[in-house]
């Protein structure tokens, strides 16, 4: 369905939508054919939703057009009879605590289409009064800094006077995840209005808020400067000065908005307002589309796609749609090679193509499908009581995906397909959501077929998140899921970096230090706490970590020490916490 796009050593080029269309004969000229605009076409959408972690994001609101849906426990959902322009149809997400995830692409008219979303925690990274202006850093060696004076409210356009607290996040386009995690896809229009492919060397997502919650924006006339931090990979091939875009949320696309010079390692420009922005070099693109048949006549859908150059290792891949095709945005007269590759991995078909200097058809391609295999594993649950769970779930890790099944009356079930029959472990533990309890994990031995897990006991940990302090001697206290809890973990050129962070509507608070993955005690690097327009900050004090769990289970520990407000009125903190793992 979608193209999207990965990147190497050198590039980035774009591969984007679902079914291009091919461009109208007569004398039309490519100039006059806008992505934007194009007549509304019907289809359905259906895909997944996951956090950076790759673990289901339930109850996300998905909106494309006039139709809304909610992501179920394993983070699918599905969106009929939808309505939008076919150049450039937009499904967005959103869910508290994540900045908001989108997709664009070129609809399949009267097809299901696919799209996979991965959603960006949304952090606190740091925060700075808004009367002195401010430097903030992300760990990716980014940073944006703020003039004086230069926020005010995004509602009412009046001058913002407190703590401004800035959540960032910086898309590194030599990963991985890339593609899955930027928003839109990589087309954009040029300041003439020209579409143009983008080749990314790095995204920041942006999002500033006052003490109360409120959405906060740059005052006119008072940019932000923003450093990003070129990735390694890309850095030989970066030019010396690039366009910089911005994402409109209202239309799923790139606008051309100012340019960043290369200093060093980053890319340096400034930016009148925030959303995502994004350092990219445009080049000119064709229109190529293909559908893909097995060897039986049937169309093959959710295979992916991946289109190369042939001097070096880039790749743009896309899924095929309920109906086989598949096609998008390549680069104009260059050599490539196309590969289909099921979704087991298995290599289908190798072809050089191109070079294309228009539009291009490829016609019907066939590849051999090979059966795949399916897995139903079922089992009870009790609880402390050795009741059955009457409200909970399996939560099961098996050929490096996360699924969850929902227990009813104590019994559970899930058929799963998998890439093949041969037998694996999969890890499986029991929650009970009514009594806030999980269980231990479970190994147990799957290949095809039906699987009995047996009986799993939903009982051991309790699943409560909170972080509790005392200042001066108040006792406050941030819970899940009414608030935003958050503990992550990165290690980036070998420094390990632990935080913690905790937020609601009017207050904050945010830890960090340096340490590897574990218990111990560790000195903290600084602590913040925002009541308010109030900001107290400490640091030099010791963390005591008791309990360290791998992604999407537990860190638990406790902290005390002096915080003080504007460096001089010392104020005593002690904190207790028990927050989840996201990285």
């Amino acid at each position: 369905m979608v193209f999207e796009t990965l990147t190497d050593m050198k590039h980035l080029f774009l591969i984007t939508g679902l079914f291009a269309i091919l461009m109208l004969a007569g004398n039309c000229r490519k100039s006059e054919i806008s992505f934007e605009g194009g007549h509304d076409v019907g289809f359905s959408i259906s895909g997944r939703v996951l956090d950076r972690n790759n673990v289901p994001v339930s109850q996300a609101e998905v909106k494309a057009g006039a139709s809304t849906a909610r992501t179920d426990v394993n983070g699918y959902f599905t969106l009929s009879n939808v309505r939008l322009p076919k150049n450039a149809a937009y499904v967005k997400v959103d869910k508290s605590g994540y900045f908001q995830g989108s997709r664009t692409f070129i609809a399949s008219e009267g097809a299901m289409n696919y799209v996979s979303i991965r959603l960006i925690p949304k952090e606190l990274t740091g925060s700075f009064s808004a009367a002195s202006g401010g430097l903030v850093n992300l760990s990716s060696g980014s940073s944006i800094s703020f003039q004086p004076n230069s926020v005010a409210d995004a509602a009412t356009n009046s001058a913002y006077t407190g703590t401004v607290a800035v959540s960032a996040f910086f898309i590194d386009p030599s990963q991985p995840g890339f593609v899955s995690i930027m928003p839109g896809d990589l087309r954009g229009t040029t300041t003439s209005g020209e579409e143009r492919g983008l080749q990314s060397f790095g995204m920041m997502a942006v999002e500033l808020t006052g003490s109360g919650g409120q959405k906060l924006q740059l005052s006119n006339g008072k940019p932000a400067t923003i450093n990003f931090n070129i990735p390694a990979a890309l850095l030989s091939s970066a030019p010396s000065t690039i366009p910089l875009w911005y994402f409109d949320e209202g239309t799923g696309l790139w606008k051309q908005e100012g340019s960043a010079n290369k200093q060093g390692n980053k890319y340096i420009g400034t930016v009148n307002h925030f959303s995502f922005w994004n350092c990219d070099a445009p080049f000119p693109v064709i229109e190529f589309e293909a559908r893909v048949k097995d060897q039986n006549g049937n169309a093959v859908a959710d295979a992916t796609v991946t289109i190369q150059k042939m001097d070096d290792a880039t790749i743009g891949y896309g899924k095929t749609n309920g109906d086989g095709k598949v096609g998008g945005k390549i680069p104009s007269n260059e050599a490539l090679v196309m590969k289909i590759i099921d979704r087991c991995q298995t290599q289908l078909y190798s072809q050089n193509i191109g070079p294309f200097s228009g539009n291009v058809n490829l016609g019907t391609i066939t590849v051999n499908i090979q059966p795949q295999a399916s897995v139903t594993i079922s089992g009870t649950a009790v609880t402390c009581n050795s009741s059955p769970v009457t409200n909970g779930f399996a939560n099961i890790s098996l050929d490096g995906m996360t699924y969850r099944a929902a227990i009813t009356n104590g019994n559970f079930s899930i058929a799963i397909t998998r890439c093949n029959g041969n037998p694996t472990q999969a890890q499986i533990f029991a929650e009970d959501i009514a009594a806030t309890q999980q269980g231990s994990s479970a190994s147990i031995t799957v290949s095809s077929g039906n699987v009995n897990a047996g009986q799993l006991s939903a009982c051991g940990t309790t699943t409560d998140e909170y972080v509790n302090y005392t200042l001066d001697g108040n006792n406050y206290a941030f819970t899940s899921p009414t608030d935003s809890l958050n503990f992550n973990y990165s290690d980036s050129a070998g420094l390990k970096f632990n935080a913690l962070y905790a937020y609601n509507a009017n207050n904050e608070l945010w830890m960090d230090y340096k340490g590897p993955e574990g218990t111990g005690v560790f000195n903290i690097n600084g602590v913040t706490v925002i009541h308010g327009a109030t900001k107290y900050e400490g640091q030099g004090f010791n963390v005591t970590i008791t309990q360290y769990g791998s992604i999407g289970q537990f860190v638990t520990g406790s902290f005390s020490g002096t915080v003080f407000v504007g460096g001089v009125t010392p104020h005593s903190l002690t904190c207790s916490f028990k927050v989840r793992r996201s990285n």
